[in-house]
């Protein structure tokens, strides 16, 4: 392999061009091959049994080549950093890969180059500290939620379903007669008027009783899923049981509104320092000197997105339009909100680092074990587990995260 081309971009990007050789090329094309033979169906001989030049003839180069495009382009790029000695940020861009006359594949990659960094102001920051205030108020709102939580569930026999119920069901949708993907559920809790279904689901289960079975229509919204947006479908439903939750009351003595207020001024104090800490970190971030590459910031704003998508159940190849129209997230959002906020992540990162590399941080073994001790008692597992997790060097590149971190936070002053 060999650099074809390097180019630097406008807004702090950059075009790789990588070259495999035709020798390479066609070495790769057998090995790839040889992993992957055991797929390929040819008449005449059993599967996995056809050679090399037989199975050419039949799938042809393309799906050959396709092969080693899927199985080394990742090697080819970071043959591209290596011999361009560029250090990038964010994901590449696979632009383009072709097949010259002479056999040589070339690839093209598009990259954000790290940015030239000059740190800020970071050191004896100011911001405000809120006092950390509980009303009784909050101490009644506490108490009342943790009596919500203080409830036995009951089966409902002697009266059909209604709002607040929730009916432990099975149901499967149909789209012109035939079921589609995401569309079953077994055993499925669903509370009445939870709002969790599209609209029309919950209210039609209304009045059912279990062992009950109902035909339920319902017309998708326009903005749900490419294939099912605006169809009309049914859904089968079958009810199994009929639970309720059943408040238990509490006594509220004198000592338990005193350990209420107790511990939500514990919470209210955290919450204060943490707002503190939040303000300071912002400043540093935004006291740091830095042009960020074109398309970074909303590459980590789909990050984030995608994140907290995930955790919602939305498959991670979903497009990302699609992920946004179903979290209801639109263009000002993205803009005002979403983009700013890992704009601001992406600057505490690149900040951090840079006051690695001008203070010389490097967490020393005693560090990195209280480290590791704390990080086992955050995730509730033990040490042993921890280390098992991340090796030497990840916990000495977190460690000295923090402590660059701390040297923000504990020279930060109260206004």
């Amino acid at each position: 392999m060999y650099i074809q081309s390097f180019e630097e971009l406008e807004n702090g990007n950059a075009r790789i061009v990588v070259a495999m050789e035709a020798p390479e090329l066609e070495k790769a094309v057998r090995e790839e091959f040889e992993v992957r033979k055991d797929q390929y169906e040819v008449k005449g001989f059993e599967k996995g049994q056809a050679p090399f030049e037989k199975v050419l003839e039949v799938y042809g180069e393309t799906a050959l080549y396709q092969n080693v495009i899927n199985a080394r382009a990742g090697a080819v790029y970071q043959f591209g950093l290596k011999e361009t000695g560029l250090r990038v940020i964010g994901r590449p861009t696979f632009e383009n890969v072709s097949v010259t006359e002479d056999k040589q594949m070339v690839f093209t990659y598009r990259v954000m180059v790290f940015p030239e960094v000059t740190l800020g102001a970071y050191r004896g920051l100011r911001a405000k500290r809120k006092a950390a205030l509980v009303t009784e108020e909050d101490i009644r709102q506490a108490i009342e939620k943790e009596q919500e939580k203080n409830v036995r569930t009951i089966d409902i026999e002697d009266r059909p379903a209604a709002e607040g119920d929730t009916l432990i069901l099975d149901f499967e949708g149909f789209l012109n007669g035939e079921p589609f993907d995401g569309g079953r559920g077994d055993a499925y809790p669903l509370e009445l008027g939870s709002h969790t279904f599209v609209p029309g689901f919950e209210e039609q289960l209304v009045g059912m009783k279990p062992g009950e079975t109902r035909e339920i229509g319902i017309t998708f919204p326009e903005n749900y899923v490419a294939d099912l947006a605006g169809k009309d479908v049914i859904f089968k439903v079958r009810v199994h049981r009929i639970t309720r939750k059943e408040r238990v009351p509490v006594e509220i003595t004198p000592d338990y509104r005193e350990a209420v207020r107790q511990a939500l001024t514990v919470q209210a104090e955290q919450e204060a320092l943490d707002n503190f800490h939040k303000a300071i970190l912002s400043q540093a971030a935004q006291n740091l000197i830095v042009t960020l590459p074109e398309g970074l910031v909303e590459e980590n704003g789909e990050a984030l997105v995608r994140d907290y998508a995930s955790r919602m159940g939305i498959a991670p190849r979903t497009p990302f339009d699609q992920v946004c129209q179903m979290m209801g997230i639109d263009e000002t959002l993205l803009k005002e909100t979403i983009y700013p906020t890992a704009e601001e992540q992406i600057r505490l990162d690149l900040l951090i680092g840079a006051i690695i590399r001008n203070e010389k941080i490097r967490a020393e073994k005693e560090a990195i074990e209280e480290f590791a001790s704390r990080m086992a008692s955050s995730y509730g597992v033990t040490v042993e587990e921890v280390r098992r997790r991340y090796d030497d060097e990840a916990l000495q590149r977190l460690c000295s995260k923090e402590l660059a971190m701390m040297a923000i936070l504990d020279s930060a002053l109260e206004e």
